[in-house]
């Protein structure tokens, strides 16, 4: 029966007890990139689901139904207020007009069209994708 008190959660209207929190949390702030509303969603979901499986191997008999658990944006909002976690994104790094005169862009535009050769003959061209759409129309290089 104590093992079965450490599976179930809180209160009768929360998900997780405060070690379950404490995991989710750790499993939110461990990933890169970082978790959104959408993924940190998934893995409440995922993490219930486990809990359940868990709790449902100990327990012999149910005496009450309990609600599907939905992850909803109130209780993603709340999980996040309790964890002191952030969903602001990071500004962008703003460049001043004499710091973009100061750039060679030709050179910078060499440099990363002979990186992307490099990495097409290191791992060849199937595996080798333009993910941050850099521009190369001011380099006269050969396709």
């Amino acid at each position: 029966m104590e093992e079965c008190k450490q599976i179930r959660s809180g209160g009768h209207s929360r998900a997780f007890n405060e070690e379950q929190e404490r995991l989710l949390r750790d499993l939110v702030l461990a990933s890169v990139p970082t978790m959104g509303a959408q993924q940190t969603r998934e893995a409440a979901l995922v993490l219930r689901a486990d809990i359940d499986t868990q709790h449902a191997r100990g327990a012999r008999m149910r005496t009450r139904r309990r609600r599907e658990f939905r992850a909803s944006d109130r209780f993603i909002t709340g999980f996040k207020r309790r964890q002191r976690l952030s969903s602001h994104r990071t500004a962008l790094q703003r460049e001043s007009a004499k710091e973009m005169e100061r750039r060679d862009v030709e050179e910078e535009c060499f440099q990363f069209v002979t990186e992307v050769r490099s990495a097409i003959i290191e791992y060849g061209a199937h595996r080798v994708l333009n993910m941050d759409e850099t521009p190369t129309a001011l380099c006269d290089a050969p396709i």
